[in-house]
């Protein structure tokens, strides 16, 4: 696609990657890029893309949109980084552009089968450096545009405002959950649900964003065979002890519903399962880095210890709900991924986690909160 190019805002003195180097920059559309968007300088917080990309905001008159850009010169570099050997900057080109091509092919079925709980890609296309801006590589960047979340992620939404209450949790819970049964019902799974890719707007709530490490049973994508596909900080304990479950439903359903789990104890408590298992609850000699046997054997130390995160986590819902929400929380994140998921769902054929049984759950605990917050007002 083609793009013009205005008059670049950044130094012609500041060499740099061409994706790092966008802004002023008018694509397909009379889209602008504006603003690149840099990581927060707090522990621990992504506010960028990821996976060799880069974030930037792009404006249209009063329409916004985000702009992930995709960063081949970082990818050729951090795979080869002299560049002498013509066979591993190949490989680094068919990468990314696999990743590229793979997370638009996915964005636009989701788009195309109004999937309306995940992000909506707005444009795919090439972008170039403005002139006069100096760039270390010649290389074209492609990049994806999506809806602008009117509130940034769930986190930050969270850390800026102070005012989420449990009708607030369980709404986006109920959102995300619906999002996450759209992919499970075309056979996709997101692999990579954290804080940080739950999208927060106004007038539609919660939505799932990033497929950028997504998997589907209809295409293949690069990362496939890749153990952990996403943030290995929030994978579930088979997948860190080097356990890949064999079955679709085990290998990528039972891992996005592990992070469904991490999501409501995130918001009920301001961190994740993993930060409350790993660092508050199991030994150091059963962490996944000191561990050097099987995952059966060490599963009864994780089952023990995930018992004192569900203790640690059930006084913080609220006590109308807690019963429920305790017992969620025990089947999304079974350390044990055979029993994860709604048992009675389990049983039948193919052990599908019964994702259609939260859906309506944190619906109608949604519900009760909303009740109970008009009959306290």
């Amino acid at each position: 696609m083609t793009v013009s190019q205005a008059n670049g805002a950044t130094p012609a003195t500041e060499p740099s990657f061409p994706a790092h180097l966008l802004v002023g920059v008018t694509v397909e559309d009379g889209w602008e890029i504006v603003e690149k968007l840099t990581k927060p300088k707090a522990a621990n917080e992504e506010l960028t893309p990821g996976f060799f990309s880069v974030g930037y905001r792009a404006v249209k008159g009063k329409e916004r949109a985000f702009l992930k850009a995709f960063d081949l010169e970082a990818a050729i570099t951090m795979r080869n980084g002299n560049r002498k050997d013509p066979t591993t900057m190949m490989l680094a080109v068919a990468d990314l552009s696999g990743a590229f091509l793979s997370e638009n092919s996915l964005l636009e079925f989701c788009k195309n089968s109004n999937l309306d709980k995940i992000v909506k890609v707005l444009q795919v296309g090439y972008a170039s450096p403005p002139p006069g801006v100096a760039s270390a590589a010649p290389f074209p960047v492609p990049y994806l545009m999506f809806e602008l979340a009117d509130d940034g992620d769930i986190r930050n939404f969270i850390l800026k405002t102070e005012i989420a209450d449990d009708y607030w949790r369980l709404t986006h819970l109920h959102s995300v959950t619906v999002g996450l049964q759209q992919l499970h019902t075309n056979q996709i799974c997101h692999q990579d649900l954290k804080p940080a890719n739950v999208l927060i707007f106004k007038d539609n709530g919660a939505k799932i964003g990033d497929l950028g490490r997504a998997s589907s049973k209809q295409a293949p994508a690069p990362h496939d065979n890749v153990s952990i596909p996403g943030d290995s900080r929030y994978a579930p304990p088979e997948l860190s002890y080097g356990e890949v479950p064999t079955s679709w439903v085990d290998r990528r359903e039972a891992s996005d519903l592990y992070h469904l789990g991490s999501l409501m104890t995130y918001l009920f408590t301001g961190m994740s399962t993993n930060t409350l298992l790993y660092e508050q609850h199991l030994a150091p000699e059963f962490h996944f880095m000191n561990w050097h046997g099987r995952y059966a054997d060490v599963l009864p130390h994780l089952e023990a210890a995930f018992a004192k995160v569900v203790a640690e986590v059930n006084p913080m819902f609220p006590v109308w709900a807690r019963e429920d929400l305790t017992v969620m929380l025990q089947q999304m994140c079974a350390p044990d991924f055979t029993k994860r998921g709604a048992p009675e769902s389990r049983r039948q054929a193919n052990n599908p986690l019964g994702m259609e049984r939260y859906v309506s759950r944190f619906d109608l605990l949604a519900k009760q909160a909303q009740v109970k917050i008009k009959k306290a007002s």
